[in-house]
C-alpha cells in the first residue's frame, strides 16, 4: 500500500500521541477496540474533538470513562464493543464502539450526530427588564467600611487564560461591579486600584489599614497546570481569626449556586491576607485555564453574578457583626 507524506506524518502523530497519553503498549488499545478506525487519525475523534463539535467540556477523562458538560447537559462514555453512552442520565445505544488508547477516549468520526439531537437546549435568557417596566426592590442599607481588591494591574497580568483573557481585567471588572453594589447599599467602599494600575502588595495592606476597613477583600482568578481544574475558591490567612473564617464561609455560601464547583475553604500566606489588621479574604472567582470557566469568566453578565454573590456575603456579614 502506499501512503504518502501527510497520511504517514498523520499516523506517527497519533502514535506519538498515545504512547504520551498513557505509556500504552502493543498498540495501546483496550477493550477490544477495532483497530480498524481506532488507529487510522483520519477516521476517529478524540474525546476533545468529540466535545469541541457538540460544545461541550471535557470535565474528565480517563481508560475507563469520560465526562463531557455544558451548563444543561452531561454526557458519560464508557469505552468497549457494547459502548455505553449516558445522555443526562439516560443509556442510549449508539451502535458503535468507543476505544481506549493510553488515557484517552477515542469515537469514530461522525458520532456527534447521534448524540445532539438528544442534547437539552440551552435555555433562551430572559429579555431585559427596562428601567421603567419595573422598579427594582430597594435592598436593605447596612453600614461598614469595606476594602475591595482587584488583583494584579498594570505590568502584572496575573493569570493568563487560554483564550487569552488576562486575570488582572477580570479581577477589575468584577470588583468595580462589586464596589458599586455595596455603594448601593449604603457600605463605605474603597478600592485598592480602580484603572489598571500596579500597586504593590504591602501597599494594598496599607491601604486598608490607613482607611481603617471593617473588612478587605481581595478579587482574583485563578490558573492550573491542568486545564480540567475548576471552581472557586475563599482563602484566609494561615492564622486566620474567626471573623475571618466567617466573612469566607458567608461568601462561599453564596457563590456555590453561581460557580458550582466549591474548593472550600483554604488557608494561604498570602501578603495582603497577613498584612492586613482587620478580617481578610481572596477570592478565586474561577480557573481562566479551564475551558468551560474561562469562557464564563468572559461574559459581564456572569461577572455581575459572581459579584451579587460576594456582595450579599459581604452585606450577611456587616449586618451580624
Amino acid at each position: 500500500m502506499t501512503v504518502n507524506r501527510r497520511q504517514s506524518g498523520l499516523v506517527l502523530s497519533i502514535i506519538l500521541i498515545a504512547s504520551m497519553l498513557g505509556g500504552c503498549q502493543g498498540g495501546g488499545l483496550s477493550h477490544g477496540a477495532p483497530d480498524s478506525w481506532v488507529t487510522d487519525p483520519l477516521a476517529s475523534w478524540s474525546m476533545w474533538e468529540l466535545a469541541g463539535r457538540l460544545d461541550l467540556s471535557v470535565d474528565e477523562c480517563s481508560a475507563s470513562s469520560a465526562t463531557l458538560t455544558s451548563p444543561t447537559n452531561t454526557v458519560i462514555l464508557f469505552p468497549g464493543p457494547g459502548a455505553r453512552v449516558f445522555i443526562n442520565g439516560q443509556a442510549v445505544d449508539i451502535g458503535d464502539s468507543i476505544a481506549a488508547v493510553g488515557d484517552t477516549l477515542f469515537v469514530p468520526i461522525g458520532i456527534d450526530q447521534q448524540i445532539r439531537p438528544l442534547l437539552r437546549q440551552s435555555e433562551p435568557e430572559a429579555p431585559a427588564q427596562q428601567p421603567d417596566e419595573q422598579p427594582i426592590p430597594k435592598l436593605a442599607r447596612v453600614s461598614g467600611r469595606v476594602m475591595i481588591d482587584p488583583g494584579h494591574g498594570g505590568k502584572d497580568p496575573g493569570a493568563i487564560g487560554i483564550t487569552g483573557l488576562y486575570e488582572k481585567n477580570i479581577a477589575l471588572d468584577t470588583a468595580l461591579l462589586l464596589t458599586d453594589m455595596l455603594k448601593q447599599r449604603g457600605v463605605d467602599v474603597r478600592m485598592t486600584r480602580g484603572d489598571d494600575t500596579f500597586i504593590p502588595l504591602d501597599d494594598r495592606a496599607a491601604m486598608a489599614n490607613s482607611f481603617d476597613a471593617e473588612l478587605f477583600v481581595s478579587v482574583h482568578a485563578d490558573s492550573s497546570p491542568s486545564p480540567w481544574v475548576k471552581g472557586f475558591t475563599v482563602f484566609v490567612a494561615r492564622q486566620a481569626s474567626k471573623s475571618s473564617l466567617a466573612i469566607a464561609g458567608g461568601i462561599k455560601q453564596h457563590l456555590a449556586p453561581v460557580v458550582g464547583k466549591d474548593r472550600g475553604i483554604q488557608k494561604a500566606g498570602f501578603r495582603v491576607l497577613m498584612r492586613t489588621k482587620m478580617p481578610a479574604v481572596l477570592v478565586e472567582v474561577g480557573f481562566l485555564t479551564n475551558r468551560a470557566g474561562s469562557r464564563k469568566l468572559a461574559d459581564q453578565a456572569y461577572r455581575r453574578r459572581l459579584a451579587a454573590a460576594i456582595s450579599d456575603g459581604i452585606v450577611d456579614y456587616l449586618q451580624t457583626n
